[in-house]
């Protein structure tokens, strides 16, 4: 009987051991599942507020407008420096004095450097000669876009941009031509330009 019960006892000790490892794998699972999950909700708040800066500055330009501010006089930027937020100038939609005064933003970080090329939004005025094609007419549309790392983290980040938008994949997906090229009739979304990197793009104004 002895026998009998230590052997009973053994086997349920293995089982429990059993289940334990198994319970301990399933564990472990959630976590890197859950990890995954929160990097995709970070991923999805990210785009919603690139996005949303998209809608903010189209707002001031159509504000500009209203007010009898021609699209070729509207300035983004200061000359040259496409990189760079206008800050002064009767026309300029971010200065605070004028009646649009839409507050730059800096690009969503994401805590590394991975996702973005650089961390720096890019502004194209009238004057700059960017033209999206299928887009409004042929002359220049006024625009804000950002360089994207061509590489996976990049390429995720671009196609959960153009899922939001309605847009299957990542238009030059295998290299070329010019992003701007590539747009379609798509007034914002994500495209790739070459070898060089990914571009998300979003006109403010499409001339």
């Amino acid at each position: 009987m002895r026998s009998s019960q230590s052997g009973n006892v053994l086997f349920l000790i293995l089982i429990a051991v059993a289940l334990f490892a198994a319970l301990s794998y399933a564990v472990s699972q959630s976590n890197r599942s859950g990890g995954n999950d929160i990097s995709r909700q970070q991923r999805d708040l990210i785009v919603s507020r690139m996005l949303q800066y998209g809608v903010s500055v189209r707002a001031g330009v159509m504000r500009y407008i209203a007010d009898g501010v021609s699209p070729q006089e509207i300035q983004l930027h200061p000359a040259g420096q496409e990189w760079n937020p206008c800050t002064t100038g009767d026309t300029c939609i971010f200065n605070a004095a004028n009646s649009a005064n839409i507050i730059p933003v800096a690009l969503p970080d994401l805590g590394d450097a991975s996702h973005f090329a650089d961390n720096l939004w890019r502004y194209a005025e009238y004057g700059d000669g960017l033209v999206l094609a299928d887009v409004g007419t042929t002359n220049a549309d006024l625009l804000i876009y950002a360089y994207l790392t061509l590489n996976s983290q990049g390429a995720a980040l671009c196609e959960q941009i153009n899922s939001k938008l309605g847009i299957d994949g990542i238009p030059g997906g295998s290299g070329g031509p010019d992003w701007n090229d590539l747009a379609n009739g798509q007034a914002s979304g994500c495209t790739r330009h070459y070898d060089s990197y990914y571009i998300f793009y979003s006109a403010v104004y499409e001339y």
